[in-house]
């Protein structure tokens, strides 16, 4: 901790637009060795992206509604604070944070801003109400904003009705104001006044200093204060990662190597407490190498740095300013706004500068320009406080253990009681299977295996728990392969999945275009020991062999299986329809959608399927050891939640997860229809016939055996979201009468519907796709322009693979079901790759288009389209169905 300075340095003040200002005014910051920036009027929208700084973390409240207005807080990162929920005010746009100052002091700090304009009869009706609920706060508090509110006590020529209601309320806080005018409006027939205001509550134990006007850095002056105190922990804000590109790798296996015992591969463990004891064995090892054979690196934030030659023109624009105010001379003032433009575009030759510089040095199998192209995308936000039936979770601490509970529910399973006559059934089944001893012995696996394995993991993937990542498994030395060898080989012996390994810390991930408050608006990310993924692989291995050799899961599933994709089942489900259309035929599709499908998966039905379909018993032991007793805890900035037990479900993350669930799934089309597509829980039913009649009632008929088998298997299926899709050429008096029943509830006809990510229509023109796509597509390359535009120095090949990678998959995805699509909405499509080739490349509109795809060594949308059809057509008619 450093407590050497003994005060918080606190500034506000009114942007009057921040976007053009922040690089400067973040410098200013730094200089001046400020704590907490609250900015008023930032005029900034949730997708806009503004200049960050290494020292600094920015909370901002945007303005949605209307244009203009918004607040943020700047903070420094090395003070320990934490954002607070909202205020719900209805004039004011407030927020907040908690600074905690020392074990015992803490203090609110609020950026506030009152609208100019508001009209007198709002005022009169929320004020006061908005001043209670920012004021009614426990401890001490600092209030600091543009309140737009006049009085004669602050030094303002006039009143007005928020300043003399701000007068009014004073006795509950102490209004603080500084000696000079604040605002200096461009209207020079306008007089200056003091709106810029700070309010505090008079009890507060805390020394303030005098507040003081300082740069005149827009139509408003900075106001600054200290508050003062015996002592302030702050938190060491450099950040250090292990350097593995440099590591000593050849100290690293020798050192393994010597503690390892030479004959440990041909032994074996009597009991699972010794397998869990050698896994700690193996990762302290490991950790110990690590620690000695793999040097720390501080890791360098960058941020533009303001060149000498801005810096003076700063210093001469705030000179400046400060003549104007002073004499409000109007040519002065022209001089000022000349000025201004003039920094304003030197900072922006200065970014590209740098950007260029930055873009230039990334060679295309660098994993920076992936980095920068996400930033791009989704940008970074810090998790708000989160609300959830009424209760406010503020901490990180809270945070993580309101999600955990969260993420839990999702584990309980509705039908759980449901049919318990068959429950039973299975579940005695089960156990007087499972407890039976082993007559057969286990396939175990050899350290060819293992390597095969370990060599097809990917070095980025996140660590579990035990922090062994991927890649000091792949260096570890041959005697690391034969003591995972010996800990796997017994861990099949005995039938069991480590508990060290079934425990998963939890990261909480927010879903786009989500409100960020919401438990909901989250989902949960597993990391899970990467040395038990190595174990998991093994099983995988021969539960596919199983699979494979028995021919177990029916065609009509593509999810999750080699060579096969989405494109698979989109081809057979959108070829059907339109040969159908062109046979006179029409068709009914329902699209059903699995409530947390994966997350509750009931365990002894799983099993039971195992046996009957003839598992190995050892494999089938072992399996069950997988499921249960798995627990999660969930992980927010170092606090983690207390550990969850799951009843119900695969586990996320887990590489055996999408193969149960389909082992799980297997006989659906058995008991149910052939007229099915399955990828993993995505479900479609469809039938095809002359007569609308015919296809109603055979969909009814399809959709109650499709209940029964659900709710027998306890998969619960979401109303809300299930969808039904009449496909036909016919008149409308000719189309179905009646909306389809399903799940007790009347579905009715769609005009189209999105299946596995593409929108069909109802005469499968595919047109609504188009229009979807092509506007995802214009998104994507707005968020990516940055790294792609015309004068970027990134280098082409660079700019190619994002492309490639990032934007062309958009409108590309699913082509091989394009066969339908008319050739004027494939044309839209090959326009807009014509369009972004042009800026990757840099060409321009005379450029021709053979030779843009030549360059660029990109086929056509229509040959895409060709190539991928052929590739996927001999697996596709291998799951054609007739009906």
């Amino acid at each position: 901790m450093d407590c050497r300075q003994q005060s918080i340095n606190v500034l506000y003040w009114n942007a009057n637009g921040l976007t053009d200002k922040m690089l400067a005014f973040l410098d200013y910051l730094s200089k001046q060795n400020v704590d907490v920036a609250c900015i008023s009027e930032t005029f900034l929208k949730p997708n806009s992206k503004i200049d960050s700084h290494p020292d600094y973390v920015i909370h901002r409240l945007d303005r949605v509604d209307r244009p203009k207005g918004g607040v943020a807080i700047i903070v420094k990162r090395n003070l320990k604070h934490q954002l607070q929920p909202s205020y719900n005010t209805k004039l004011m746009e407030c927020i907040g944070i908690k600074v905690f100052i020392n074990d015992t002091d803490s203090c609110h700090i609020l950026s506030v801003y009152l609208p100019r304009g508001s009209k007198g009869g709002e005022i009169d009706l929320h004020l006061r109400d908005d001043i209670n609920k920012i004021t009614n706060l426990r401890g001490n508090y600092y209030i600091c904003g543009d309140f737009n509110a006049k009085h004669r006590e602050w030094n303002c020529n006039v009143a007005n009705k928020s300043g003399n209601i701000l007068q009014e309320m004073s006795g509950e806080f102490v209004i603080y104001f500084p000696d000079s005018p604040t605002y200096y409006p461009e209207d020079r027939n306008k007089s200056v006044s003091t709106i810029d205001l700070m309010l505090s509550n008079s009890n507060s134990n805390l020394e303030t200093t005098e507040l003081q006007c300082t740069e005149a850095m827009s139509d408003h002056c900075a106001v600054y204060f200290q508050i003062k105190t015996s002592k302030i922990d702050r938190t060491e804000n450099t950040v250090y990662r292990y350097d593995y590109k440099n590591a000593n790798w050849k100290k690293f296996k020798a050192q393994i190597s010597r503690r390892i015992e030479d004959n440990i591969g041909e032994n074996s463990c009597n009991t699972t407490d010794e397998i869990e004891n050698h896994i700690k064995i193996l990762s302290e090892l490991i950790m110990e190498a690590r620690n000695s054979s793999v040097k720390m690196k501080k890791i360098k934030f960058e941020s533009t740095k303001l060149t000498p030659e801005i810096k003076d023109l700063i210093n001469t624009k705030r000179s400046l300013r400060r003549r104007w105010q002073r004499s409000r001379d109007n040519q002065l003032k022209s001089e000022l706004n000349y000025l201004q433009r003039v920094i304003n575009e030197k900072i922006k030759e200065l970014k590209n500068k740098n950007w260029n510089k930055r873009l230039s040095e990334i060679q295309p199998s660098n994993q920076t320009v992936w980095r920068i192209a996400k930033f791009c995308k989704k940008g970074s936000k810090t998790m708000p406080p989160l609300t959830n039936s009424g209760k406010t979770f503020i901490t990180n601490k809270e945070k993580a253990s309101a999600l955990s509970e969260y993420f839990r529910e999702a584990h309980e399973n509705p039908l759980e009681q449901n049919d318990p006559q068959h429950t039973q059934e299975v579940n005695n089944t089960v156990k007087e299977a499972l407890e039976q001893d082993n007559d057969e012995n286990p396939e175990l696996t050899d350290v060819n295996e293992i390597v095969s394995i370990i060599r097809n993991l990917k070095n980025p993937k996140a660590p579990g728990l035990d922090e062994v990542n991927n890649i000091l498994i792949k260096n570890l030395p041959e005697k690391g392969f034969e003591y995972l060898k010996f800990i796997i080989n017994s861990c099949l012996k005995l039938n069991h999945f480590p508990k060290v390994w079934k425990h998963a810390k939890v990261i909480p991930i927010p879903k786009h275009g989500k409100p960020a408050s919401e438990l909901s608006s989250y989902r949960p990310i597993s990391l899970l020991s990467s040395i038990s993924k190595i174990l998991e692989r093994v099983l995988l291995n021969r539960i596919n062999d199983h699979l494979e050799d028995n021919n177990i899961i029916p065609n009509q599933q593509c999810g999750f299986r080699t060579g096969r994709s989405t494109s698979h089942q989109l081809i057979k489900v959108i070829k059907s329809a339109k040969e159908n259309l062109n046979n006179k035929k029409s068709t009914g599709m329902i699209f059903l959608d699995v409530e947390k499908a994966f997350d509750r998966v009931w365990h002894p039905g799983l099993l039971y399927k195992m046996l009957k379909l003839r598992f190995p018993l050892p494999l089938i032991k072992t399996v069950r050891s997988f499921l249960s007793e798995r627990s999660f805890a969930v992980f927010i900035k170092g606090q983690f939640s207390e550990i969850k037990v799951i009843k119900f479900g695969v586990p996320q993350g887990a590489v055996l997860s999408p193969t149960l669930y389909n082992i799980f799934t297997y006989d659906v089309v058995r008991e149910t229809t052939n007229n099915i597509g399955l990828f993993a829980d995505d479900t479609a039913l469809y039938h095809s016939a002359e007569n609308s009649a015919d296809i109603v009632t055979h969909l009814q008929h399809t959709g109650r055996k499709v209940q029964q088998y659900m709710n027998k298997w306890k998969i619960n299926l979401n109303k809300q979201k299930t969808q039904a899709l009449f496909i036909t050429n016919r008149h409308s008096r000719q189309l179905p009468g009646n909306n389809i029943k399903f799940l007790n509830e009347n579905i009715k006809w769609e005009t189209e519907a999105k299946y596995l990510g593409m929108v069909i229509d109802n005469r499968v023109t595919l047109k609504p796709h188009v229009e979807y796509v092509t506007n995802r597509a214009h998104t994507a390359l707005r968020q990516l322009y940055p790294l792609i535009s015309r004068n970027l120095q990134l280098d082409v090949r660079n700019k190619l693979l994002i492309y490639k990678l990032a934007i062309r998959p958009i409108f590309t995805y699913g082509c091989s079901a394009f066969g339908s699509m008319a050739k004027t909405h494939l044309q839209k499509l090959q326009v807009l790759q014509n369009k972004f080739l042009r800026i990757v490349l840099n060409k321009t509109r005379y450029e021709r288009i053979t030779d843009l795809h030549t360059e660029a060594k990109i086929p056509s949308i229509e040959g895409s389209r060709r190539k991928v059809a052929s590739e996927s057509s001999t697996v596709s008619l291998a799951s054609q169905n007739t009906e």
